[in-house]
């Protein structure tokens, strides 16, 4: 969708919009700024303002801030979705049934717009998309519903993993990195509130040291959402018998 200065918005067209007003006309274009606790776009859904381009987002448990980097939200380390029992959905299906681990519920739509990712067997390594899921408790089934059909039957022991979308409760980037880097926040943002990350164009971004205009920059290592600028480490000493 474009507005007559050229604005774009590209939204997922499984997805429901709740409020089209919010796009259109330019003066009532979306407000990158503007944050809430109510969700309007899927997860990833790319909005560009000139040279500025912007991903909508749900914010951690932090409370956001201005001019830092953020990174995808801390994987579970428990293995509960890493290889999850699954049934035998039939060839053309757009959903699935799978059983939760024994440690952690799943929230309803937790995975939107994350992956779906099938383990061992037959169908092994076909990856589809999640439309949405179901609250899922510990240790019993649930459904995945998915934007993708599914495209060759699972074997018996397939197993699944689910993996969240890059852009579900996003963090402040930690110093040393651990994860991708996902946007910018370009305003302060309550925790656990919607609204956009910039991932390209002109921004206020927090710097480490002395930057000069067009140098590579990459995260800090040492400051938490910072940039610093981009360097090599280079290992010396012995390397062994000659």
């Amino acid at each position: 969708m474009v507005t007559q200065t050229g604005r774009m918005m590209v939204v997922n067209p499984n997805q429901a919009i709740v409020d089209r007003a919010n796009i259109g006309l330019d003066d009532e274009f979306v407000d990158v700024y503007e944050f809430g606790t109510s969700q309007i776009y899927a997860f990833g859904t790319r909005v560009q303002i000139g040279e500025r381009v912007y991903r909508y987002n749900l914010v951690g448990a932090v409370d956001g801030a201005a001019g830092k980097l953020y990174q995808p939200g801390v994987i579970e380390a428990n293995g509960d979705v890493t290889d999850m029992a699954v049934d035998t959905p039939a060839i053309g299906a757009r959903q699935m049934e799978v059983t939760n681990g024994a440690n952690t519920a799943i929230a309803v739509s937790e995975f939107a717009n994350g992956w779906l990712h099938v383990n061992d067997d037959t169908g092994e390594a076909y990856a589809y998309q999640i439309r949405d899921n179901d609250a899922i408790a510990t240790s019993v089934a649930g459904t995945i519903y998915l934007y993708d059909q599914i495209k060759i039957a699972l074997g018996a022991g397939a197993t699944v993993s689910l993996t969240h979308s890059p852009y579900y409760q996003t963090i402040i980037h930690p110093s040393p990195p651990t994860s991708l880097v996902v946007g910018v926040m370009p305003g302060i943002v309550t925790a656990a509130n919607y609204g956009w990350l910039q991932t390209w164009g002109p921004a206020a971004v927090l710097q480490q040291g002395t930057i000069y205009q067009g140098q590579d920059v990459m995260a800090s290592r040492t400051v938490d959402g910072a940039i610093e600028a981009y360097r090599i480490s280079i290992r010396t000493g012995a390397t062994g018998a000659g």
